[in-house]
């Protein structure tokens, strides 16, 4: 043994042999006589190893970067330990050329060899550590940049190959478990690394960089197995004719251009390729191969070949593009069970046959969202497969021929369909999904067996196609234009639509629209016929669509066997609708074998303004169902058109008319107007004007209350003998109590300015009346005028000094002006009795009237007006109360009256125009207060007494604010009431005016009278006269 120390490094250039067992140990270090370290050793040459020569560094870079190092010893022992010929015992070590057979044991350490050359021996890990190194860097201006290793070395680390290259000279010469970094160039000095099998097959764990595979001589590269984060990424060349292995569960991507022609084969793991390869590519149980974008596997260069194959539980995803040329020649084979194939958006495979499945047992699946291409006509050739599931969701060049399995095949929405699908002898499904539009040819499907439809989506179906086990619509629109010969199902959430043809039985749970299809709209699309050749079947839950456009423009659901009907029938308004004139028909539903059931829930649709009452209505017969042309609901026409509660009554009339043939001249009238112009028409027949008889009673009522006021004013002024009061041109206005004649106030007179008037008891009086008044419009009625005339005449007696009683009898004749020509003319008598009680300035009065009113009535009604003539009762009772303060020539005091009216009208008919009526007995009622002051003056102007007059108060009313009228249709109905304008129940009552006594029994006078402030109700009146007293 020898061991060099020193305190220097060695400075000879020669080489140092080591041989015939000797071992050279170089130290780290020495010291000097303090400890401290003071250098390590050397060899400053080429070391040549040989015998059973050991060197043993114990320390890094302990050889020059120049020496070359041959190594010849397999090692000896020493103090029992077994050493190589070169150990490094964990130091790492820069060295030139490394030569010879013998064996070199790095622990953990690296070594890097910068020069070519070849070395026969094994470098392992040794007993020091594991995970040794080797690097081989030699640039473009080393003598040699080729290292042949012809041994099987074993060490555990990586293999770096930075620049050079390294040449096997046996079947695994580097370690099966290293990590193989080849290095890319970086410039022209350093080229990169290149690892040449040169006819050696390699396995390594791992392969890293972007250099050069070589795979000269058809040797095989195979990688993987040993974990270095999973994922190991090349990204240089792999070249030659030999092929690679990829193992283990990790990850390979490939990024670079690579041209090897041999196989690849995945039997672990993912393969990853994201660069190009013309290598066929099998992939094996389990295994993964993806492809990304801007990768892929041409083998367009060797005709005839399989690009890529997939065995048991394989998979196979891909965005690349996957081509194969030449006779015979697949994009895909997929040979076992439970393979799986995507080739998704932008993905392509090319190839003679697209994708071949044969699989001899188990499900294959094939998902395609790019394109797939059979040159030779075949996209999918399954004739061999036990069973395959395609689905398409992109473009399928060719056609899909299943074989003896169970096979579904799936068309997406937006996807091109293949050119013919082509069943076996097994069960084949298609299937037709998404959520958009597509069409499929069904002449281009052979020997299928069912149809499904799913997804929310619509698809159209042209030519004929035939699926013995039926088809089903479980959601979503079949559009059918072609044929399709099958038993047809339709699921609650599905529809089936089209102008087509169904060749068996339908059963309806959902939706049966012949013509559009809901919510998808075609350009050319129209209502049209659906044809069923076979039985009909609505479920309760199933819904029939009708549109309808006009009577040769509705949807028909034409039936050859027999329709059993349940469930919804909704018909739609296309363009104007369907109008009908009335008892026409418009079949919409025909079976030849007969119609059993009703629908349970019929939606028809809302008429639009410029239709009739005409509407249609479902009618059931023998062979067919159909629309007919009936009259609607009067009332309904609210929902098109807004009436008035006046013209609902009326239209409520109407529905319940009589079928007669007064009634029907009517009705057949207005089935001719539009629903806009009913209004009009409903308004004409509602007879709210009558009302206006009312309205004319109790203001002739408030008339003759006044006159009989003012006769109780003058009878406790101590008048007596004839009266011309009241003889009115303009009246009306109430007299609200603080009953007042023209000598003022009663009470005894001042001697001074009243003459004293004959002391009897007997007295008359005549009194002329005039009444004009106004009802305003309403959103409900029509207002009108009323002018009345009349005269009263009535005797009276004075009983005492305090009290007085009378008798009255008079005429009054009314005419009212209604809409258009209308008018109510009314003549009444009434006779009385009143009195009144006084003392000193309190005073009360009480009077009672009764009569009988003759009435005849012109309406302005349908075409013409109606007329009328009928009589009824009248009574009114009054009681006013009041005091009068007299301070010399004023006299002022509250009022205070309240007042009945009652009112009733015989019922009577009308005749002339369409529309007349029969009013019923009926009556109303008023209930009338007020309270309010008075005030008068006795002014003496020479010989005469001037006496002005004014009072204000406020009138309530607690009657009805509108007055109603019942009437049925002359013809027969139902009884209907409307109601003419809604008053208001306050008004505030003007009166103002001016007597003259001229002496103690003649007398002048001229007033004012008004009924002010009340909503849609007013009276205004000028009253003038003489009084003369005997």
């Amino acid at each position: 043994m020898f061991s060099e120390e020193g305190t220097t490094a060695n400075t000879y250039t020669g080489p140092t042999t080591v041989n015939s067992g000797a071992v050279l140990i170089l130290d780290r270090f020495t010291t000097d006589f303090s400890g401290n370290e003071i250098g390590f050793i050397t060899v400053p040459g080429d070391l040549d190893i040989t015998a059973n020569g050991v060197v043993l560094t114990s320390a890094i870079n302990q050889f020059a970067s120049t020496s070359n190092v041959h190594v010849e010893s397999t090692g000896s022992t020493l103090n029992g330990v077994a050493l190589p010929g070169l150990e490094l015992a964990n130091n790492s070590q820069t060295i030139s050329a490394l030569t010879g057979a013998g064996t070199v044991e790095l622990g953990t350490a690296t070594l890097t060899i910068t020069v070519g050359s070849t070395f026969d021996g094994v470098i392992s890990d040794g007993s020091f550590g594991t995970g040794g190194n080797l690097t081989f860097n030699a640039p473009t201006t080393a003598a040699n940049s080729t290292l042949i290793l012809n041994g099987q070395s074993t060490y555990t680390g990586v293999t770096t190959i930075a620049n050079g290259e390294i040449q096997l000279g046996t079947a695994n010469a580097l370690p099966t478990v290293t990590g193989l970094v080849v290095s890319a160039a970086t410039d022209l000095t350093h080229p990169g690394g290149i690892i040449d099998l040169a006819g050696h097959n390699q396995k390594v764990g791992a392969i890293f960089g972007g250099g050069q595979i070589q795979l000269n001589g058809g040797a095989t590269l195979t990688t993987g197995g040993v974990d270095f984060n999973q994922v190991s990424n090349f990204s240089g060349v792999i070249s030659g004719d030999g092929g690679l292995v990829k193992v283990g569960p990790q990850t390979l991507q490939l990024r670079g251009a690579n041209t090897y022609t041999g196989p690849t084969t995945v039997n672990g793991g993912t393969l990853d390729i994201f660069g190009s390869g013309v290598s066929a590519t099998t992939v094996n149980t389990g295994a993964f191969l993806d492809l990304e974008s801007g990768g892929s596997i041409n083998t367009t260069a060797t005709p005839g070949q399989t690009a890529v194959t997939l065995g048991r539980a394989a998979s196979f995803s891909t965005v690349g593009t996957v081509q194969a040329s030449g006779a015979g020649s697949i994009g895909v084979l997929m040979t076992e069970a439970s393979a799986g194939l995507a080739n998704f958006s932008g993905g392509v495979i090319t190839a003679n046959t697209g994708i071949k499945v044969t699989n001899p047992g188990g499900i294959d699946s094939i998902i395609n969202a790019g394109i797939l291409t059979g040159t030779g006509g075949v996209a999918v050739d399954a004739r061999t497969s036990a069973g395959v599931s395609f689905l398409n969701a992109g473009t399928v060049n060719g056609s899909v021929l299943l074989g003896n399995g169970n096979n579904t095949v799936t068309l997406v929405t937006n996807s091109s369909n293949p050119s013919a699908i082509v069943g076996g002898s097994g069960t084949d499904i298609l299937r037709l999904v998404g959520g958009d539009s597509n069409s499929l040819n069904l002449s281009t499907l052979t020997g299928l067996d069912e149809l499904d439809k799913l997804g929310g989506g619509l698809w159209t179906l042209t030519g004929t196609g035939s699926f013995p086990n039926g088809t089903t619509i479980n959601s979503g629109t079949i559009n059918l234009v072609g044929n399709l010969v099958s038993n047809t199902l339709i699921q609650s959430d599905g529809l089936l639509a089209g102008t087509g043809t169904v060749t068996g039985n339908l059963t309806n749970f959902g939706v049966v629209s012949p013509g559009l299809a809901i919510g998808i709209v075609f350009p050319d699309s129209t209502v049209g016929t659906l044809t069923v050749r076979g039985n009909y079947t609505q479920a309760s839950g199933g819904a029939l669509l009708i549109q309808s456009g006009g009577v040769n423009n509705t949807d028909r659901l034409a039936i050859s066997g027999r329709a059993q009907l349940d469930g919804t029938l909704a018909v739609e308004k296309v363009g104007k609708g369907l109008r009908l004139k009335l008892g026409q028909q418009v079949a919409f539903l025909t079976a030849g074998g007969g119609v059993n059931g009703k629908f349970a829930n019929i939606i028809l649709p809302a008429p639009v303004p410029s239709d009739t009452i005409i509407v249609p209505e479902v009618v059931y017969e023998e062979n067919q169902v159909v629309l007919e042309g009936t009259r609607g609901s009067f009332v309904a026409v609210d929902n098109t058109v807004r009436l008035t509660y006046n013209e609902k009554q009326a239209a409520g009339a109407l529905d319940s008319a009589d079928d007669n043939r007064a009634n029907r001249k009517l009705i057949n009238f207005l089935e001719t107007k539009r629903l806009a112009d009913l209004p009009e028409q409903l308004d004409r027949i509602a007879p709210e004007e009558i009302a206006s008889v009312y309205r004319i009673g109790v203001s002739l009522a408030n008339v003759q209350t006044n006159n009989v006021q003012r006769r109780t004013a003058d009878l406790r002024a101590g008048a007596t003998g004839f009266s011309a009061t009241d003889f009115q041109v303009n009246g009306g206005g109430n007299n609200t109590g603080g009953l007042m004649g023209a000598n003022g106030p009663g009470g005894v007179e001042g001697k001074t300015v009243n003459p004293q008037a004959p002391d009897e008891h007997l007295g008359a009086f005549i009194k002329g009346i005039g009444d004009f008044a106004h009802v305003g419009d309403t959103g409900n009625a029509r207002g009108y005028d009323m002018n009345t005339g009349g005269v009263t005449v009535g005797a009276d007696y004075r009983l005492s000094n305090r009290l007085a009683v009378g008798v009255t009898a008079g005429y009054t004749g009314t005419v009212a002006d209604l809409t258009g020509s209308g008018r109510v003319f009314v003549n009444g008598g009434k006779t009385g009795v009143y009195g009144t009680y006084f003392d000193k300035g309190f005073y009360a009065d009480a009077a009672v009237t009764a009569g009988v009113n003759n009435y005849a009535t012109k309406r302005d009604s349908v075409q013409g007006d109606a007329f009328g003539h009928t009589q009824g009762s009248e009574v009114d009772i009054l009681v006013d109360t009041g005091y009068d303060w007299r301070l010399d020539g004023l006299t002022i005091g509250p009022t205070a009256s309240f007042q009945y009216t009652y009112l009733g009208m015989d019922g009577f008919t009308e005749h002339g125009s369409l529309a007349p009526l029969t009013y019923l007995d009926q009556h109303q009622s008023s209930i009338r207060s007020s309270f309010g002051m008075h005030a008068s003056y006795d002014w003496k102007v020479g010989a005469v007494i001037v006496r002005p007059e004014l009072m204000l108060s406020w009138q309530h009313e607690y009657g009805d604010r509108s007055y109603s009228i019942d009437s049925r249709l002359a013809g027969g109905s139902s009884v209907f009431s409307v109601a003419d304008s809604q008053i208001g129940r306050d008004s505030l009552l003007l009166g103002a005016g001016v007597s003259v006594l001229w002496n103690p029994r003649t007398s002048t006078f001229l007033y004012y009278d008004a009924d002010l402030l009340q909503k849609e109700y007013n009276s205004q009146s000028v009253s003038g006269g003489l009084r003369m007293n005997f």
